[in-house]
């Protein structure tokens, strides 16, 4: 109503809404007045479009001086992330050839073994295995070349196929010079530089199965290569191995919780039980469980003993049953103790490493060595006893029985002369027991004092070995597996079971890495595991080396 003679004077709704604000407010007067609003001044004229702004007058040119600039820096900016992106793929690229370049060198000193094995045939060497050993060579030059053509050109265009390309033509490089050393490793005799003479039959060291990179999670069964030469097994901590006959070798991986079968003449990998879920199921072997499962000791063709170690107990692997599928079942009772008996209720605290002696079964179990009878014979009531040590009393002094004290025994193996002898290793030593009499000897090592050397009994310092195994037919040649100096070590025994002498066979401290060749070049990296076939090939697991 005050404003209703200004409708031609208010510019906008805008400040009619402003002028009813200010009269509620009270600065508007109440009483009716004329209120006239001067419409807004009009904006000063924009200046010329060729009119030169004060900067641009002050400072001729320096706006395109300023784009140009910050032009200049984005592309500075984009060649230094270029350069930055550069010399990574280069320092790959160069990790690549140096790669390789182990590659070929393990390559030639392979093939190298291999000739020089081959020139000790009688009748010369096979002419398809010289004709191997030249193709082999020729790829491994070639392979290394290449990348080397890739380092120096160092550009982008077409390299990463390139340099896959590469990869893959060094990965069927070790595939051909590993089955040329299948093909003809096993023919070709002893080798005579050895330190172990004609005594020790595998002259060099191999890869079967895995490669030295971390493991995955899961298990990657099937053929060890793919199609372009590249491996796809991936193991976890390989521990106990068996050797199975006509099935090839079992092993076990404590870490995955599983047990797997490594096909001898293919290098095929199955996983028989467990999927790397631990727990504790019997079975079909698809649906039974483990957990950390370690020892293994073949019973007969159709069983094997496994020693279930994270669930306390031992169970039984059947492959060949009679009738029905492969299965898993338990043995013992599954409760952590220490409990001698009727089998099916014995307690055991840490089962370990497991061996067939005769028609018994001898079971390393923390500070004491158990003895199981009437499992080997199917007597319906097999039963444990206690062979040696004390449960509540680890130690290292000799003696009979009870008096014969243990600390944590690793490795077990039969002499092949005598079944009632048994050896095993124990802290830093190799000691043995004999069934009948329950006698225990030191041979070789100081269960305190750590180290390495070879010679004599007394001279001789393992650094905590694990796994043994007899070289197959009457040999007295014992193998250690010396698990903390990465070494393969030798015993030389005498009818009586004392050791004359102590050798290393491949590896050594401070050479904990992943290399096949001869034995003395050869490098290991914790081996555990040992088990040896009737031909000679020796199988050794590796804890660090994955393979």
């Amino acid at each position: 109503a005050h404003l209703a003679d200004v409708g031609g004077v208010i510019p906008s709704l805008q400040t009619l809404r402003l002028a009813s604000l200010l009269h509620g407010a009270g600065v508007l007067p109440a009483d009716p007045v004329e209120v006239r609003l001067q419409p807004p001044a009009p904006p000063p004229p924009a200046p010329a479009p060729d009119a030169p702004s004060e900067w641009s007058r002050l400072m001729p040119g320096a706006v395109p001086k300023l784009q140009r600039s910050a032009t200049l820096e984005k592309r500075d900016e984009d060649w230094d992330k270029a350069a930055r992106a550069a010399v990574r793929t280069l320092s790959r690229y160069r990790a690549a050839q140096h790669q390789l370049e182990q590659e070929r060198q393990w390559a030639e000193d392979l093939l190298g073994a291999c000739q020089r094995q081959l020139s000790l045939v009688p009748g010369g060497p096979p002419a398809d295995a010289l004709e191997a050993i030249s193709e082999a060579r020729e790829g491994a030059a070639q392979a290394l070349q290449g990348i080397s053509d890739a380092v120096a050109w160092a550009r982008t265009d077409g390299l990463e196929k390139k340099m896959r390309g590469l990869a893959e033509r060094g990965q069927e490089l070790r595939q051909r010079t590993h089955q040329l050393v299948k093909r003809f490793g096993a023919d070709v005799g002893t080798l005579e530089a050895s330190p172990l003479g004609g005594g020790l039959q595998a002259c060099f060291i191999s890869t079967a199965a895995g490669f030295h990179e971390s493991p995955t999670s899961g298990a990657v069964d099937g053929a060890p290569f793919d199609g372009k030469g590249a491996p796809l097994h991936k193991l976890s901590g390989p521990r106990g191995v068996a050797y199975l006959g006509e099935e090839g070798w079992l092993f076990s991986e404590p870490a995955a919780s599983r047990l797997r079968r490594l096909d001898s003449n293919t290098d095929d990998i199955a996983t028989l039980v467990g999927g790397g879920t631990l727990g504790l199921m019997d079975g079909l072997l698809h649906n039974a469980q483990v957990r950390s499962p370690t020892g293994l000791a073949v019973i007969d063709e159709e069983r094997v003993l496994v020693a279930d170690t994270g669930n306390f107990c031992l169970r039984l692997l059947t492959l060949r049953p009679r009738y029905g599928a492969p299965q898993m079942a338990t043995l013992t009772a599954t409760r952590r103790g220490y409990r001698d008996g009727v089998l099916n209720i014995a307690e055991f605290r840490e089962p370990s490493a497991l061996v067939r002696a005769g028609t018994d079964i001898v079971v390393a179990d923390l500070s004491v060595l158990r003895i199981i009878t009437g499992l080997v014979e199917g007597h319906p009531h097999p039963s444990v006893a206690t062979l040696c040590g004390q449960a509540t009393r680890p130690g290292s002094s000799d003696g009979i029985g009870n008096h014969g004290l243990v600390t944590a025994p690793a490795g077990l193996a039969v002499a092949p002369w005598n079944d009632r002898l048994v050896f095993f290793t124990d802290r830093h030593c190799v000691r043995a027991v004999n069934l009948k009499s329950r006698q225990v000897v030191t041979l070789t090592g100081v269960a305190g004092a750590k180290g390495f050397k070879d010679g004599g009994p007394q001279e001789a310092r393992f650094h905590s070995p694990t796994g043994l195994c007899f070289l197959p037919g009457d040999s007295r040649i014992l193998l250690v597996a010396d698990t903390q100096n990465h070494a393969l070590r030798a015993l030389r025994l005498s009818a009586s079971g004392t050791v004359s002498k102590v050798e290393t066979v491949a590896g050594g401290p401070g050479k904990a890495s992943w290399r096949d060749g001869e034995a003395p070049n050869a490098q290991l990296h914790s081996p555990a595991g040992l088990a040896a076939a009737p031909d000679g090939a020796v199988l050794i697991s590796e804890l660090q080396g994955h393979r």
